[in-house]
């Protein structure tokens, strides 16, 4: 199967109403120094979904848990969380990944 590859920002937190784990997903965009190429950071882009984070038992999940359901879904965290940060809405975590989506074709296209 042909996959693409695209950048994505997680950003955790806990629901308040609910009071579980969710992770927003967003497209993304790296950030490289145009003089010398170096990563400098990325851009949060345009919201793709939320996905709920519980255990196969109900239980809410741990940061450490969130990777499992990612992964499930296509995701791959390939940085870091950072945080918590604090925003008006609560405390997030801020990472990093790619999304492997299934190609449609193009000069993209890669293996996985």
């Amino acid at each position: 199967m042909l996959f693409d590859t695209e950048y994505v920002v997680f950003v955790a937190y806990t629901d308040p109403i609910e009071d579980t784990p969710v992770v927003d997903i967003f497209g993304g965009e790296v950030i490289y120094d145009p003089d010398d190429g170096s990563y400098e950071g990325y851009e949060r882009g345009h919201w793709w979904e939320s996905v709920p984070m519980a255990t196969e038992d109900g239980v809410p999940a741990a940061l450490d848990d969130i990777d499992t359901t990612l992964t499930r879904l296509g995701y791959e965290r390939t940085g870091p969380w950072h945080g918590p940060k604090v925003t008006r809405r609560g405390e997030r975590y801020v990472s990093d990944g790619t999304a492997h989506l299934e190609s449609l074709g193009g000069p993209t296209t890669a293996r996985r």
